[in-house]
Protein backbone atom coordinates (compact mmCIF):
# COMPACT_ATOMS: atom_id res chain seq x y z
CA UNK A 1 0.00 0.00 0.00
CA UNK A 2 2.98 2.55 0.75
CA UNK A 3 4.30 1.74 -2.37
CA UNK A 4 1.31 2.34 -4.44
CA UNK A 5 0.96 5.85 -2.12
CA UNK A 6 4.21 6.73 -3.53
CA UNK A 7 3.31 5.62 -6.93
CA UNK A 8 0.26 7.67 -6.77
CA UNK A 9 2.26 11.35 -5.31
CA UNK A 10 5.10 10.69 -8.02
CA UNK A 11 2.68 10.13 -11.08
CA UNK A 12 -0.29 11.66 -13.37
CA UNK A 13 -2.55 8.72 -12.42
CA UNK A 14 -4.64 9.87 -10.22
CA UNK A 15 -5.72 12.54 -12.48
CA UNK A 16 -7.01 11.25 -15.47
CA UNK A 17 -11.14 12.00 -15.49
CA UNK A 18 -11.78 8.20 -13.93
CA UNK A 19 -15.35 7.06 -13.94
CA UNK A 20 -15.24 4.57 -10.99
CA UNK A 21 -18.55 3.41 -9.35
CA UNK A 22 -18.39 1.71 -6.09
CA UNK A 23 -21.29 -0.23 -5.00
CA UNK A 24 -20.29 0.32 -1.36
CA UNK A 25 -18.17 3.05 -0.53
CA UNK A 26 -17.96 1.85 2.92
CA UNK A 27 -17.27 -1.58 2.39
CA UNK A 28 -14.67 -0.57 -0.10
CA UNK A 29 -12.97 1.70 2.53
CA UNK A 30 -13.27 -1.31 4.76
CA UNK A 31 -11.28 -3.24 2.64
CA UNK A 32 -8.73 -0.83 1.93
CA UNK A 33 -8.12 -0.56 5.78
CA UNK A 34 -8.11 -4.20 6.13
CA UNK A 35 -5.25 -4.01 3.63
CA UNK A 36 -2.78 -1.36 5.17
CA UNK A 37 -3.31 -3.28 8.55
CA UNK A 38 -2.44 -6.53 7.00
CA UNK A 39 0.81 -4.90 5.19
CA UNK A 40 1.70 -5.21 1.23
CA UNK A 41 3.71 -8.55 2.54
CA UNK A 42 -0.08 -10.28 2.42
CA UNK A 43 -0.76 -8.79 -0.84
CA UNK A 44 -0.98 -10.02 -4.34
CA UNK A 45 -2.29 -8.81 -7.78
CA UNK A 46 -4.79 -11.10 -9.74
CA UNK A 47 -6.27 -9.75 -13.11
CA UNK A 48 -7.45 -11.13 -16.37
CA UNK A 49 -5.45 -9.97 -19.19
CA UNK A 50 -8.11 -9.51 -21.81
CA UNK A 51 -9.81 -6.31 -21.92
CA UNK A 52 -9.03 -5.66 -18.20
CA UNK A 53 -5.07 -4.91 -18.83
CA UNK A 54 -5.51 -4.67 -22.41
CA UNK A 55 -7.59 -2.09 -24.07
CA UNK A 56 -10.98 -2.93 -25.31
CA UNK A 57 -11.33 0.24 -27.60
CA UNK A 58 -8.19 2.21 -29.11
CA UNK A 59 -7.82 5.92 -30.89
CA UNK A 60 -7.26 5.41 -34.54
CA UNK A 61 -3.81 7.41 -33.72
CA UNK A 62 -2.29 3.88 -33.23
CA UNK A 63 -2.97 3.51 -36.67
CA UNK A 64 -1.13 2.96 -39.70
CA UNK A 65 -1.84 5.73 -42.26
CA UNK A 66 -3.89 3.63 -44.52
CA UNK A 67 -5.96 2.05 -42.14
CA UNK A 68 -7.07 5.17 -39.98
CA UNK A 69 -8.09 6.76 -43.16
CA UNK A 70 -10.24 4.13 -43.97
CA UNK A 71 -11.49 3.94 -40.05
CA UNK A 72 -12.06 7.62 -40.96
CA UNK A 73 -13.86 7.21 -43.90
CA UNK A 74 -16.45 4.75 -42.45
CA UNK A 75 -16.73 7.72 -39.71
CA UNK A 76 -15.21 5.95 -36.88
CA UNK A 77 -12.89 7.42 -34.50
CA UNK A 78 -11.73 4.02 -32.38
CA UNK A 79 -11.04 0.68 -32.90
CA UNK A 80 -11.65 -2.60 -31.13
CA UNK A 81 -8.73 -4.22 -29.72
CA UNK A 82 -8.35 -7.68 -30.17
CA UNK A 83 -8.11 -10.73 -27.61
CA UNK A 84 -5.52 -12.57 -27.56
CA UNK A 85 -7.04 -15.52 -29.13
CA UNK A 86 -8.25 -13.26 -31.97
CA UNK A 87 -4.20 -12.40 -32.22
CA UNK A 88 -3.23 -16.13 -32.58
CA UNK A 89 -6.14 -15.73 -36.08
CA UNK A 90 -2.72 -13.84 -37.18
CA UNK A 91 -0.36 -16.69 -37.03
CA UNK A 92 1.43 -17.29 -40.22
CA UNK A 93 0.70 -20.95 -40.11
CA UNK A 94 -3.43 -20.46 -39.59
CA UNK A 95 -5.51 -22.36 -41.96
CA UNK A 96 -8.72 -21.02 -43.17
CA UNK A 97 -9.89 -24.58 -42.31
CA UNK A 98 -8.93 -23.45 -38.35
CA UNK A 99 -9.82 -20.25 -38.30
CA UNK A 100 -13.49 -21.46 -39.58
CA UNK A 101 -12.85 -24.27 -36.53
CA UNK A 102 -12.39 -21.59 -34.15
CA UNK A 103 -15.05 -18.80 -35.13
CA UNK A 104 -17.67 -22.00 -34.96
CA UNK A 105 -16.60 -22.69 -31.24
CA UNK A 106 -17.13 -18.92 -30.64
CA UNK A 107 -20.24 -18.99 -31.74
CA UNK A 108 -21.25 -22.11 -29.56
CA UNK A 109 -19.22 -20.81 -26.59
CA UNK A 110 -19.54 -17.44 -26.66
CA UNK A 111 -23.27 -17.17 -25.41
CA UNK A 112 -22.41 -19.80 -22.68
CA UNK A 113 -19.84 -17.68 -21.38
CA UNK A 114 -21.49 -14.57 -20.96
CA UNK A 115 -24.62 -16.77 -19.46
CA UNK A 116 -25.42 -15.64 -15.90
CA UNK A 117 -27.65 -18.08 -15.22
CA UNK A 118 -25.63 -21.48 -16.26
CA UNK A 119 -25.08 -23.59 -13.11
CA UNK A 120 -21.04 -22.80 -12.43
CA UNK A 121 -20.44 -26.64 -12.82
CA UNK A 122 -22.25 -26.90 -16.32
CA UNK A 123 -20.64 -23.95 -17.36
CA UNK A 124 -16.81 -24.57 -16.30
CA UNK A 125 -17.51 -27.72 -18.06
CA UNK A 126 -18.31 -25.86 -21.30
CA UNK A 127 -15.72 -23.34 -20.88
CA UNK A 128 -12.94 -25.66 -20.24
CA UNK A 129 -14.08 -27.89 -23.57
CA UNK A 130 -13.80 -24.71 -25.52
CA UNK A 131 -10.31 -24.30 -24.21
CA UNK A 132 -9.53 -27.86 -24.64
CA UNK A 133 -10.76 -27.81 -28.56
CA UNK A 134 -8.88 -24.19 -29.19
CA UNK A 135 -5.73 -25.63 -27.95
CA UNK A 136 -5.79 -28.89 -29.66
CA UNK A 137 -6.93 -26.96 -33.29
CA UNK A 138 -3.65 -24.47 -31.97
CA UNK A 139 -1.52 -27.48 -31.78
CA UNK A 140 -2.20 -29.37 -34.97
CA UNK A 141 -0.87 -26.16 -36.66
CA UNK A 142 2.61 -26.81 -35.09
CA UNK A 143 3.20 -23.37 -34.27
CA UNK A 144 7.08 -22.72 -33.61
CA UNK A 145 8.15 -20.22 -30.72
CA UNK A 146 9.38 -17.81 -33.65
CA UNK A 147 5.71 -17.28 -34.98
CA UNK A 148 4.40 -15.41 -31.52
CA UNK A 149 7.12 -12.07 -32.05
CA UNK A 150 4.91 -11.64 -35.57
CA UNK A 151 1.83 -12.48 -34.14
CA UNK A 152 2.24 -10.06 -31.37
CA UNK A 153 3.62 -7.53 -33.69
CA UNK A 154 0.68 -7.59 -36.25
CA UNK A 155 -1.78 -8.11 -33.22
CA UNK A 156 -4.09 -4.52 -32.52
CA UNK A 157 -3.66 -5.18 -28.84
CA UNK A 158 -3.10 -1.98 -26.42
CA UNK A 159 -2.44 -2.05 -22.64
CA UNK A 160 -4.90 0.44 -20.67
CA UNK A 161 -3.00 3.45 -19.79
CA UNK A 162 -0.78 3.49 -16.46
CA UNK A 163 -0.82 -0.38 -16.65
CA UNK A 164 3.11 -0.49 -17.04
CA UNK A 165 3.80 1.92 -14.89
CA UNK A 166 2.07 0.42 -12.17
CA UNK A 167 3.42 -2.77 -12.76
CA UNK A 168 7.09 -0.96 -12.69
CA UNK A 169 6.07 0.45 -9.51
CA UNK A 170 5.38 -2.77 -7.56
CA UNK A 171 8.07 -4.88 -9.16
CA UNK A 172 9.75 -7.14 -6.31
CA UNK A 173 7.44 -6.09 -3.82
CA UNK A 174 4.11 -7.12 -4.95
CA UNK A 175 3.61 -10.41 -7.04
CA UNK A 176 1.28 -9.88 -9.94
CA UNK A 177 -0.52 -12.63 -11.54
CA UNK A 178 -2.63 -13.34 -14.89
CA UNK A 179 -5.56 -15.78 -14.43
CA UNK A 180 -6.81 -15.55 -18.01
CA UNK A 181 -8.07 -17.53 -20.63
CA UNK A 182 -5.37 -16.02 -22.96
CA UNK A 183 -2.56 -17.38 -25.09
CA UNK A 184 0.20 -17.40 -22.36
CA UNK A 185 3.16 -15.94 -25.06
CA UNK A 186 0.88 -13.31 -26.05
CA UNK A 187 0.05 -12.35 -22.54
CA UNK A 188 3.84 -12.89 -21.24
Amino acid sequence: IEQYAQFKKSRTLMEQPWNIHLKDESEFKDKIQKMREDGADNLMIMSDFDYTISKYLYPLDFLEAEKRKEMEAAGKDRKMCMASMQAMLRAPSMTQECEDHLWELFDKYGPIEKQLSMPKAEKAKHMRNWTETNMSDFSKLGLHSSEFHQIIKNADIALRWGVLDFFAALRDTIPIFFVSGGIKPVVD
